[in-house]
């Protein structure tokens, strides 16, 4: 996650960056860090818990995968075990960032969640892991704080020692995906290591804290995420988000000009840093900093989506259905712009689409929750009309 802060049409929001990569420096500035500002962290915030097998784990290893690995090798038991419902029934949940016992004991996560868990696996089996990058079409979500731009992540597994030489070695890699990928997006896959993993999960999870109000174990968050991969950018930039939340405007602009310094096209930063501008009141630099984000990104997001609910809210359907649909050609992997179309197109009587695009709205959403309230709503939205009937005798 990224937190981006471009002026939306009712309010200005962070946009955060999740699961996304890139690198610059070999180690972070001390002169970016606060520690006495905050309280010592109340969770854990090492490196080994992302990956940790719990009692859970093992046992499942040992009982319900013992046939299937010894019939099919590791790696291919592993693909088994993910993708037969008989097996693990995971479901994709992106409410919370899981590290690999909770994903296990969910049976759902997001794909970092997932990845995390099969890496935990394959790291017991003594199967090779690698990561990947995936660049797929932008997904948006909106929470009542921030803006969120989430990337994608698969992992690849090679044959393990135990596998070299055996019946069941394929020789190839294989790889893992929890999302559907169209084959060109996996060739242009970035590779990536298990530390910027690391530090993606720790961002993550940093956001998430940050939402509940949780400032003290987020820092804590950031600081290992920054600790895991140094050139994680977008810890930096969540870090910045961070401190202008607790009104610490420079420590908020030193992370957010460190982050620009290595990358000076990164929007989000950019975006970030007008709003620490304005925050002090440095109307001509907030001014520039603008300017070049309009280059940058032409297009303000949300905007039209702000516009569409804000007609939504007075009645105006067809001005909300204008605003609706040019935002889509924008974004159209946001399950709320699908749900409010859905809505608009069934005020404005039209129910096929309304059916269509709440069908969308629930193959988007992101979380469990979501997904079962749109199936709701598109099943009431398929049964058939009543038919009006005429009585007599009247």
């Amino acid at each position: 996650m990224s937190l981006t802060t471009r002026p939306l049409a009712r309010r200005q929001l962070p946009l955060l960056l999740l699961a996304a990569c890139s690198t610059a420096p070999q180690a972070p500035e001390a002169a970016l860090f606060d520690d006495a500002r905050f309280r010592p962290a109340t969770l854990r915030t090492d490196r080994a818990q992302v990956f940790e097998l719990s009692a859970a784990m093992r046992s499942f290893l040992q009982r319900d995968m013992a046939s299937s690995l010894r019939l099919n090798g590791p790696r291919r038991g592993l693909f088994l075990a993910l993708r037969d419902h008989g097996y693990l029934q995971l479901d994709y949940d992106a409410s919370v960032t899981r590290n690999a016992a909770e994903a296990f004991e969910a049976r759902a996560g997001n794909c970092l969640s997932l990845v995390v868990m099969t890496a935990a696996f394959a790291h017991e089996l003594d199967i090779r892991v690698g990561y990947q990058s995936v660049q797929i079409d932008e997904v948006w979500s909106r929470s009542s704080n921030f803006v969120l731009l989430s990337g994608h992540v698969n992992l690849t597994l090679a044959p393990g020692m135990r596998e070299i030489g055996s019946s069941h070695s394929s020789g190839g890699t294989m790889v893992i995906d929890f999302v559907p990928v169209d084959e060109d997006a996996r060739v242009r896959a970035q590779n990536l290591s298990e530390d910027t993993i690391v530090a993606m999960f720790m961002n993550n999870r940093a956001v998430e804290r940050m939402e509940q109000g949780d400032h003290d174990n987020a820092y804590h968050l950031l600081k290992g995420a920054i600790r895991a991969d140094p050139g994680y950018l977008n810890a930096y930039n969540t870090l910045a988000v961070l401190y202008r939340r607790l009104g610490v405007n420079e420590l908020a602009e030193r992370s957010l000009r460190f982050v620009m310094r290595h990358d000076p096209r990164n929007v989000q930063a950019l975006s970030n840093l007008v709003l620490v501008l304005k925050a002090q009141e440095r109307k001509v630099e907030a001014q520039a900093a603008e300017v070049e984000l309009q280059r940058l990104q032409p297009r303000t997001p949300f905007a039209d989506y702000e516009r569409g609910l804000a007609a939504a809210k007075r009645g105006d359907w067809l001005a909300a259905r204008r605003y609706f649909e040019r935002e889509l050609s924008q974004v159209p992997h946001f399950h709320e712009l699908h749900f409010w179309l859905a809505r608009t197109y069934y005020e404005l009587g039209e129910r096929e689409l309304s059916a269509k695009h709440m069908k969308e709205a629930h193959d988007q959403a992101l979380t469990l929750e979501s997904r079962q309230r749109y199936a709701y709503k598109l099943e009431v939205l398929r049964r058939p009309r009543p038919q009006p009937t005429l009585r007599g005798g009247e």
